[in-house]
């Protein structure tokens, strides 16, 4: 799918305002300025990120894959956070969501979710494939495997669960969710971790799985566009560690940059080298 001059205007004004949100109610964090340092829902936000992340999906992947990445995590994600809060599995251990996390909820998950999950593993998918393109290898198909598939849905499961490091700590300390047992690691149990890489593992490796059996060329994005997914998951990364930060939780704000910054900030660096090499033997 070709970047559309009225799409990409789209996508740039909705980042823009991205940029400015979280900008705002950083410094808003840091030096407290203002009567409250939010300044719209997380609802709003989620919405926001999610069309930003739809849009960069559907310009590199194609629309009709992206359409079937977004039905597997979106379904994957609803029946699986589902089961869990039912049952417990597959994280091992009961939790449950505050009714005031979503505006919306069904069959008694909060549709908040899902999206959330679908933000998270369309940049962990994106950074890893980017980081593969930047490599100059091929996805890994029936025909060709020069790369591992099972390694590639390791790394994007890794690079979703780093978020939920800072995430999952910072949403129970503000109340958003609870965990009924508790857990070593800040009140979580390591069971979380294991369910996040399991969920995120799952749904990306079915669609990594889909075009493994059926691959396609693919419109490559170039320049700037290319590394969208790696600023926008800093920054989501970013403000959940000075969130962290401001309620007092320094150790979690530092770990957090820890867990998260690294892939993304390689990505941007390779990138960066691979395109002053392009430039360098014109």
């Amino acid at each position: 799918m070709e970047e559309s001059p009225a799409l990409k205007k789209v996508f740039w004004a909705i980042f823009c305002v991205f940029i400015a949100v979280f900008t705002v109610e950083t410094f808003n964090k840091v030096y407290h300025v203002g009567p409250s340092p939010e300044i719209i829902t997380d609802w709003t936000k989620s919405v926001m990120v999610f069309s930003l992340c739809s849009i960069y999906l559907f310009w590199s992947i194609g629309s009709k894959k992206a359409v079937v990445f977004l039905v597997i995590t979106l379904s994957m994600s609803f029946l699986l956070e589902l089961i869990g809060i039912t049952t417990g599995y597959p994280l091992g251990v009961t939790y449950s969501y505050d009714e005031s996390f979503s505006p919306a909820t069904l069959f008694g998950l909060p549709v908040t979710v899902p999206i959330n999950w679908a933000i998270i593993n369309i940049l962990g998918y994106s950074i890893v494939t980017h980081m593969l393109t930047l490599s100059g290898r091929n996805k890994p198909n029936a025909d060709s495997r020069k790369i591992s598939l099972l390694l590639l849905i390791v790394l994007d499961g890794l690079v979703v669960t780093a978020m939920d490091v800072v995430l999952d700590p910072l949403k129970v300390a503000q109340g958003s969710w609870t965990w009924a047992e508790g857990g070593p690691f800040y009140g979580i149990p390591i069971g979380n971790y294991v369910g996040w890489f399991v969920i995120s593992s799952v749904s990306i490796g079915l669609f990594r799985f889909i075009e493994y059996k059926r691959p396609r060329e693919e419109h490559i994005l170039r320049g700037t566009m290319s590394v969208m997914p790696s600023v926008m998951y800093m920054f989501i990364a970013g403000y959940l560690c000075i969130s962290a930060f401001d309620i007092g939780m320094y150790d979690l704000a530092l770990i957090g940059l820890l867990a998260t910054f690294p892939a993304p900030i390689l990505n941007i660096i390779f990138h960066l080298r691979g395109t002053g090499e392009a430039h360098g033997k014109r």
